[in-house]
């Protein structure tokens, strides 16, 4: 009898380990796609998916006392660990009111004689964490330089400052080669960010508020609308479609690639001349041939647009995409612009006591 008991009480405990948390708006009640869960160390513990939900046990089995919750659109939410042990299901974020950075931001529109480039000046953040603690941070002010005609973009860096942990190993692979995996730096503004492309790529139901987006058969993103904006969540990769590559002995599972973005207009069809902010999530799963430990990395990109426009000039010099910098480069203390969300206090505090600022 004492052995079914300690049975009985073994699957339940499985159960709330592998039973799931939804993230929900507090107004709206519907889910909020890609919220990041920080530890108070500033490890990344997890990321939702396009649903909302994330796995219990990535909170429970970290062995912290509390959790921190962040996305763009939400105030960031603190919540001690006991409370989700003590079957908290659901997770309410309070939308953030609309942002000081949306009314600076005009829509821009292309005169009567098309010129060259769209030029879109922004604050930039890059992150990656290394089995969930940060590894590699950068940011810094940019300027995109993308082409009226071919939408071919380059971009221009013109302040940054570089930090990286050095205690972390990098990935090997015996007598062959070396992977020291690092995608920070600028991200490039991709293809799913005009509704035009997306319309190239996937199936879209479009309602009166929001529009469904689908690949194949399989859910991918949504595009939502209201009296002052347009938002898009896309799910490119998941756990539903993984991207697998092999090279020199080394395997590698794009197994999250996520997009968010929010847009100065409230039209469906909406323009990277449009774009407020833009957010990268990646997730990749490593692993050597000839070791059996996988690495997990976690890259988070942002982009925050200061100002737009129009211009027949070219960039005087340019910077490859996701490259990070070796040196910084900066006069100003640019990271500490007004109207930008802060990074979260958790990883801030890591970046602040345990990397190196690579001068």
């Amino acid at each position: 009898m004492k052995r079914i008991i300690t049975l009985i009480f073994l699957l339940i405990l499985s159960f709330e380990i592998r039973a799931q948390i939804q993230v929900l708006d507090s107004i709206s009640r519907k889910p909020i796609p890609f919220v990041e869960f920080f530890s108070e160390e500033g490890t990344l513990l997890g990321i939702c998916n396009f649903d909302g939900y994330i796995m219990k046990e990535l909170i429970l089995n970290s062995h912290h006392l509390s959790i921190t919750l962040n996305h763009p659109d939400y105030q960031k939410k603190n919540i001690l660990v006991k409370h989700i042990l003590n079957n908290t299901d659901i997770l309410l974020l309070k939308p953030t009111k609309l942002t000081q950075q949306s009314q600076l931001l005009p829509e821009i529109t292309v005169k009567a004689q098309t010129p060259k480039f769209l030029r879109i000046k922004a604050f930039f953040r890059s992150i990656q964490f290394n089995n969930q603690q940060p590894q590699y941070y950068m940011d810094g002010i940019v300027e995109y330089y993308i082409a009226t005609t071919s939408m071919a973009s380059k971009n221009s860096i013109l302040e940054s400052r570089s930090f990286r942990e050095k205690q972390i190993p990098i990935l090997k692979e015996k007598g062959l080669i070396q992977l020291d995996f690092n995608l920070v730096g600028v991200p490039y503004l991709e293809d799913f960010l005009t509704a035009k492309n997306l319309e190239k790529k996937y199936i879209i139901h479009r309602n009166a508020s929001f529009s469904n987006l689908k690949k194949d058969t399989i859910s991918a993103g949504i595009i939502k609308l209201d009296s002052h904006k347009t938002s898009l969540d896309l799910a490119i990769y998941s756990e539903k479609n993984i991207n697998t590559m092999r090279m020199f002995g080394v395997e590698s599972n794009l197994t999250k690639y996520f997009i968010s973005a929010n847009y100065s207009t409230t039209k469906s069809n909406f323009e990277l001349k449009d774009l407020n902010w833009f957010k990268e999530i990646r997730e990749y799963k490593i692993k050597s041939k000839k070791y059996s430990e996988e690495s997990v990395f976690n890259t988070v990109h942002e982009v925050f647009v200061l100002e737009k426009d129009f211009v027949n000039d070219r960039a005087k010099s340019t910077n490859s995409f996701y490259s990070f910098q070796s040196k910084n480069k900066y006069e100003s203390k640019f990271w500490e612009l007004q109207n930008i969300p802060p990074i979260s206090e958790e990883v801030q505090k890591f970046i602040e006591s345990k990397m190196i600022e690579l001068k």
